[in-house]
């Protein structure tokens, strides 16, 4: 576990917080008998890497127009259709 607690700086919780990621990166996991590090390198060849960094922040910079009811509900289906239409895109690599 992080102890924050102790951190008397930024600088040295900075410190605790790589200390415990690497803590966790380098452990055995009880499920895969791997290490976190290990287990992503082995499946470094199936991660998408995006066309440009243009495209990716097109995916994620994109706005959207809101309507909001009397009711105080929010009609966002819009959005939610264009987030999928994305991430089916590239997924299926039509990018």
């Amino acid at each position: 576990m992080l102890d924050t607690a102790s951190a008397t700086s930024l600088e040295l919780l900075n410190q605790k917080l790589f200390d415990y990621i690497r803590q966790h990166n380098t452990t055995v996991h009880s499920a895969t008998g791997e290490t976190p590090s290990e287990r992503y390198r082995q499946d470094l060849g199936a991660v998408k890497v995006p066309q440009s960094s243009q495209w990716l922040e097109e995916c994620f910079m994109n706005r959207v127009s809101r309507c909001v009811k009397n009711d105080a509900t929010v009609s966002i289906l819009f959005c939610l259709c264009l987030t999928f239409l994305f991430v089916f895109l590239f997924v299926f690599d039509f990018f």
